[in-house]
């Protein structure tokens, strides 16, 4: 009895918000997942982080929360493309057909063969004189 004691007061307890890490045997790695909420059909926005180390996973799980934060996309494959694929579709959706096709146009020409390869989350602004 007073060992178990002795190792629950070696425990620390988590913060809130930082998530769950636990060991997987099946992969032989941590994981850790992250509880952000809930979507508009009320499923549960769960982004899941995996390393060999917790430190690692920790780490993983604080860039998932902060892009989560910002409003940027959690996935690691989201394209510029993308992004302005998005924004044609759901955020000019109130203008009139005419009105959006020049922006569709311009996006079209300019934007998407040069840099709607790139991945968003890796993008840095120098990369942005491609365009010039």
């Amino acid at each position: 009895m007073a060992a178990q004691q002795s190792r629950q007061a070696q425990r620390r307890r988590a913060l809130n918000g930082s998530g769950s890490i636990f060991w997987d045997n099946s992969t032989g790695r941590f994981v850790g997942l992250l509880s952000l909420g809930r979507e508009p059909d009320n499923r549960r926005i769960r982004p899941k982080a995996t390393g060999h180390s917790i430190d690692e996973v920790r780490a993983r799980l604080d860039v998932l929360r902060e892009d989560f934060d910002r409003g940027t996309d959690l996935g690691s494959d989201y394209a510029v493309a993308d992004a302005c694929e998005d924004f044609l579709v759901h955020g000019m959706h109130h203008l009139t057909k005419g009105t959006a096709d020049e922006p569709r146009r311009i996006v079209g020409k300019w934007i998407f063969p040069q840099l709607g390869h790139a991945k968003l989350r890796e993008l840095k602004a120098d990369e942005g004189g491609c365009l010039a």
